[in-house]
């Protein structure tokens, strides 16, 4: 399954980080390095640094002595990706990110994770010195920058990579690719990530240590200590939950059940007749507003004309105004009284039959039917009767018509 991981690291002098023995390692050109190298890909190093070692070099020498001499994006490709599409999707997604003028290099590596199978992830290093077309030489490059004069000083260090929520922006950027390449590719939806932690999606569960390389060792040879028997117990949690998918469908559905049994005993049953007295109350109510509405019409200047009303020309915002707020609560009343009436109509049709209707809700609100696709069936029906009905009547009096009167 697709795991949601991306961190940003960086390195520094401070740190006793170099940078350029961090991109030999990366890039797996050291004596002794894993062959576990699938993909390089070098992007917008300057002239100098055509070969990024040159480059990185060049920040171990000249970059200032608190400065931080590279930055690094850590991601895990999703595993249900083809090898041709994890490598589309973290080339596309770096370049949206990093665009022309960062330099950088994707590497990304697919060793075998502890269950057997290849645990492909990205190493994105990059520069935070930013290319404005000035060419510099090596020791230029990493000087600090001149606002005012661009070329007599270093390639400026872009400041966005220093805010705090530059992660939390990259976590949603990779959460969107990685999805939508997943959805792209036809694969099920329950295979997408969210980058969000399990607080934050309101999951119960203890999240995962991240294991090293040394302990991730310790684990394949069988040898322990606390954080590796909490790997992989919890490992063995999640392959249970996995295994009760299906059970846990049957449990959902039966949720589902439940909550249409709740619904159903939320509800009050009330004969038609009963309701029809309440909608008729409202009806009345609705006309005494449209008449008030009518007549504060009249007062606003309406006209009475062969093709309805309309209204004397008025220059007055305030009186435009008005009128326009009057005729949207006029216009909806008439809806309301419209929507009224055909309840009442409906209702009378179905007599005493008890109809469904929510608990404390107002029973003129036609919203207040717990089942109205029902209720609708049971109008239907009862037209469809009414109408045998006068077609019976009609037969009979075919049949027997009525005796004529005698005369006189």
């Amino acid at each position: 399954m697709a795991v949601p991981h991306l961190c940003v690291k960086y390195g520094s002098r401070q740190t006793g980080s170099s940078a350029k023995d961090h991109f030999k390692y990366i890039c797996r050109l050291q004596a002794n390095a894993k062959d576990d190298l699938v993909f390089v890909s070098h992007q917008n190093y300057p002239a100098w640094g055509n070969n990024p070692i040159d480059f990185y070099q060049a920040a171990d020498l000249y970059e200032r002595a608190n400065a931080r001499l590279y930055r690094e994006i850590v991601v895990a490709l999703p595993r249900e990706l083809s090898q041709e599409s994890q490598l589309k999707l973290i080339t596309k997604w770096a370049e949206s990110e990093l665009g022309k003028s960062h330099p950088y290099t994707i590497a990304v590596h697919s060793p075998l994770a502890l269950d057997g199978k290849p645990n492909a992830h990205a190493h994105i290093m990059f520069s935070d010195r930013t290319l404005d077309g000035v060419e510099r030489e090596p020791k230029q490059f990493f000087k600090r920058a001149n606002r005012k004069n661009p070329e007599l000083g270093g390639a400026a260090k872009d400041v966005d990579w220093k805010r705090k929520q530059k992660v939390v922006e990259l976590r949603q950027s990779w959460e969107k690719a990685h999805n939508l390449a997943l959805e792209q590719a036809g694969i099920s939806k329950e295979a997408a990530i969210s980058m969000k932690s399990l607080k934050d999606q309101g999951i119960d569960r203890v999240p995962e240590p991240k294991l090293g390389v040394r302990q991730s060792a310790m684990l394949r040879q069988g040898r322990e200590n606390n954080n590796t028997r909490l790997v992989k117990a919890l490992r063995e949690v999640r392959n249970m939950e996995a295994s009760l998918g299906g059970i846990q469908k049957e449990i959902d559905s039966t949720i589902r059940d439940l909550a249409k049994t709740v619904v159903r005993d939320s509800s009050l049953f009330i004969p038609a007749n009963e309701i029809k007295s309440e909608v008729r109350s409202r009806k009345l109510d609705l006309y005494e507003k449209l008449r008030e509405i009518e007549s504060q019409r009249y007062k606003l200047g309406l006209l009475h004309t062969a093709d309805g009303g309309v209204y004397q020309k008025s220059s007055d915002q305030k009186v435009n105004q008005k009128r326009a707020e009057v005729e949207k609560r006029f216009s909806t009343l008439n809806q309301q009284l419209a929507t009224t009436k055909k309840f009442e109509k409906n209702l009378r049709l179905l007599g005493e039959i008890p109809i469904a209707i929510k608990k404390g809700k107002p029973l003129a609100d036609e919203k207040s039917l717990c089942d109205r696709p029902g209720f609708l069936q049971k109008v239907k029906e009862a037209k469809q009767q009414l109408k045998r009905l006068e077609l019976s009547n009609q037969i009979q009096l075919q049949r027997d018509p009525p005796p004529s009167a005698p005369f006189t």
